[in-house]
């Protein structure tokens, strides 16, 4: 599968878009406390400043299907992250540049801890956004829009649950920055929790109760007699 060259989110239009894509992602995270967070981007993306969440780890998507950023690594092979290391995974744009977007998506569900915090940002194929980049792509390759449903389905049932899917921007490429909602906006941005383990009591067995220690005891028909 082709993948789509960085440059095209260098354009003004993009850039103004991501703007937006900024704004409307900053509520999600300010409130975030935790040791770690994980950006995975497809776009020349800085990390959010969320004061409470001690550090970010930031991986840019090449076009030589390699990260880099605060590490490098292939991006055929599993992130290099232990499973449930990091209290966030935002992917901006991440799915729409590498070539295999549900690996990625597994990946980062495995390394997202328990109550973290998944964020998937993207272009939205039902805009005219998306006639506008295959233009603009003509000389390379295109992103490979997917719809937010897409990845909804897949997180279905994997322990992790979406609870809110929205769109940003503006609903046509422009430069100017339009921060707020738009439900035609060019692009889309997917919240979802993974869920903790709980442990699940065992069924209690009825157990029968010890059999008495003392033995019956027969008085003699004389202390029976006494005693009437």
């Amino acid at each position: 599968m082709p993948v789509c060259t960085p440059a095209i989110y260098a354009q003004p239009a993009v850039k103004a878009l991501l703007a937006d894509e900024a704004a409307a992602l900053l509520p999600e995270l300010g409130g975030l406390a935790g040791a770690h967070g994980l950006l995975l981007s497809g776009a020349d993306m800085r990390p959010p400043r969320t004061p409470m969440l001690d550090c970010w780890t930031h991986l840019s998507a090449r076009s030589d299907r390699r990260w880099e950023g605060d590490i490098r690594a292939r991006q055929d092979e599993p992130l290099p992250f232990a499973d449930d290391s990091m209290r966030v995974v935002v992917l901006a744009h991440a799915l729409e540049q590498v070539s295999h977007p549900v690996a990625l998506l597994d990946e980062a569900r495995r390394v997202l801890a328990g109550d973290g915090l998944l964020a998937i940002t993207g272009f939205h194929p039902a805009s005219l956004w998306t006639p506008w980049l295959a233009w603009k792509a003509r000389q390379g390759a295109m992103p490979v829009l997917s719809m937010p449903a897409r990845w909804q389905l897949r997180l279905r049932g994997r322990g992790v649950r979406v609870y809110a899917v929205r769109r940003f921007g503006h609903s046509w490429p422009l430069t100017r920055s339009h921060a707020g909602e738009n439900q035609a906006g060019g692009g889309y941005l997917l919240l979802a929790r993974k869920q903790t383990n709980v442990v699940t009591p065992l069924r209690t067995r009825n157990l029968r109760a010890p059999p008495s220690s003392l033995t019956a005891v027969s008085w003699a028909p004389g202390l029976q007699r006494e005693s009437a």
